[in-house]
């Protein structure tokens, strides 16, 4: 195949780098990248290089990306077997930089987007998760290398022979990326409970698929808490204080709505903990965001001391 310069939209480059090259990749700036990034939508008014205002916003071409001349297949569960490498880079960039990043030949007169332009609401930690890196651009000011290089460092990762004995096809990222989207607590909930089970049958590929079905919520997703470390002070409590989060499961589901008023903050927790699993599935070192793991854990223990009362 020869290679090929795409178009890349939403795709937002840390601040005073104008390129970055991921796994033979090159992205580059565009031209326009001041003005096209201040048409991306943005929730909050801040500074980051330049100004940026509140906005709904909208789709945009911000940087183009040369291919090398010989791509690889992607290695994620896309179900389309001309995907490539640059589709799994995409996926990690749209999970690194809260936006959904996709790459296109052109767009011609007619062609309809169906993206999301929004930013995400959920799985930045993923991106304090990255190393940081500086390096002079003209003193003072400092350019950050450490995201580039996290990223690229990722994708080598998922594409190990080890990675993929152990995580397949890796779906549950695809499933992780629609869990961070904006849009209702619940359906993030809910999708982040799916990643836990997925990975549950990942890390215990012999158990009949019959057992699968018969093991209890709660000691699947303590499987897997166990599995990346995040049973530290609550080994003993986990399982029976993961009760309270499969009462949110099980409301959600089977009413459709949380089932108390402490349910929205502990759903929220919920999902700032499954962003840590991602980062350790991916090799990184998980960020702890807004004490999300200090809340799980008063959670869990809140609960376990509850069922063995006084």
């Amino acid at each position: 195949m020869a290679a090929r310069t795409l178009q890349v939209f939403n795709l937002e480059f840390p601040s005073y780098r104008d390129e970055m090259e991921v796994c033979g990749y090159r992205f580059v700036r565009v031209p326009e990248y001041r003005e096209r990034t201040q048409q991306l939508a943005e929730t909050v008014a801040g500074f980051r290089e330049f100004a940026r205002q509140a906005t709904t916003g909208s789709h945009a071409i911000t940087a183009t990306v040369a291919t090398p001349e010989s791509e690889l297949p992607g290695v994620l569960a896309w179900g389309d077997p001309g995907m490539t490498a640059l589709d799994d880079i995409l996926l990690l960039l749209s999970l690194f930089t809260s936006r959904h990043c996709f790459a296109v030949d052109r767009l011609d007169a007619g062609d309809v987007v169906v993206a999301d332009p929004r930013q995400y609401v959920h799985g930045r930690s993923l991106k304090l998760s990255l190393p940081q890196e500086f390096v002079v651009v003209d003193d003072p000011i400092r350019a950050n290398i450490g995201f580039e290089k996290g990223v690229a460092s990722v994708c080598g990762v998922i594409r190990t022979q080890e990675w993929r004995d152990k995580y397949r096809r890796g779906s549950f990222l695809l499933l992780f990326r629609e869990a961070c989207k904006r849009q209702a607590l619940e359906a993030s909930f809910v999708l982040c409970w799916a990643v836990l089970e997925h990975l549950f049958r990942l890390l215990n590929p012999s158990i009949p698929e019959r057992a699968v079905w018969n093991t209890s919520g709660a000691r699947k997703v303590a499987v897997v808490f166990r599995e990346y470390g995040l049973d530290v002070r609550i080994r003993e409590q986990l399982e029976s204080g993961l009760r309270r989060f499969v009462r949110i499961r099980n409301s959600l589901i089977h009413e459709g709505v949380f089932p108390d008023d402490k349910a929205t903050a502990h759903a929220l927790t919920f999902v700032r903990v499954v962003e840590q699993v991602i980062a350790r599935v991916l090799s990184l070192p998980p960020a702890d965001i807004a004490g999300a793991t200090d809340d799980f854990h008063a959670t869990i223990i809140s609960e376990a001391e509850g069922e063995r009362g006084p």
